[in-house]
């Protein structure tokens, strides 16, 4: 995946296109990948996902809709891939979901130095 730099030029409104059919896409693989027990490799990911935000926000007013639409399923692939992993780092063992609710009470209301 392409990371950004955050000094990018505008992207036209097909080169954007293309980028969010880029992240749907390999955010799709990467839900696809963790159904198989396979691990997975997010890194840039956020980073990309923020460009494209930015960038869909100064899209010209004919290509709005067409980038919404897009926006909307790579919003949707993304909070899929947040549910999976979750499942994943869970595991629905009640036990280890008590242990991580421990930790993180702990870490909440631990002193900083």
């Amino acid at each position: 995946m392409t990371q950004s730099t955050g000094k990018e030029a505008a992207l036209d409104a097909n080169a954007l296109a293309e980028r969010l059919t880029a992240v749907t896409t390999a955010i799709g693989d990467a839900i696809t990948a963790l159904e198989r027990g396979e691990d997975i490799d997010l890194s840039g990911i956020d980073s990309e996902v923020e460009t494209l935000c930015l960038a869909a926000a100064k899209a010209p007013p004919a290509a709005r809709n067409n980038i919404a639409d897009m926006l909307d399923l790579m919003t949707e692939r993304l909070e899929i891939l947040a549910l999976k992993l979750r499942d994943n780092l869970g595991g629905g063992d009640e036990a280890v979901q008590e242990e991580a609710a421990r930790v993180r009470a702990h870490d909440a209301y631990r002193t900083k130095p």
